[in-house]
């Protein structure tokens, strides 16, 4: 129970980069585009949530799509046949 996770310490170089100018420029366009819709930017229906969610969910869709191959391959090759 007392393993760290790499990766995972508030001090990772990971952890503290700052976000490129194309991330600064795509986040400033989804507050622009929030905002002209009348999108509250937090709050139950707002922006922050829609977005922590949706990255949430893609995070773990492309994780499960990477298992699901490695699975994949590893259950194939347990059944080739080699004449």
């Amino acid at each position: 129970m007392t393993e760290k996770l790499s990766g995972m310490s508030p001090t990772s170089t990971k952890a503290s980069q700052q976000p490129s100018a194309e991330e600064l420029e795509a986040a400033r366009e989804l507050v622009r585009q929030a905002r002209t819709r009348g999108v509250d930017l937090t709050g139950p229906q707002g922006l922050l949530k829609a977005l922590t969610k949706t990255v949430i969910e893609t995070a773990l869709d492309e994780e499960m799509s990477t298992l699901a191959a490695g699975q994949t391959t590893v259950v194939s090759s347990m059944f080739s046949v080699t004449r």
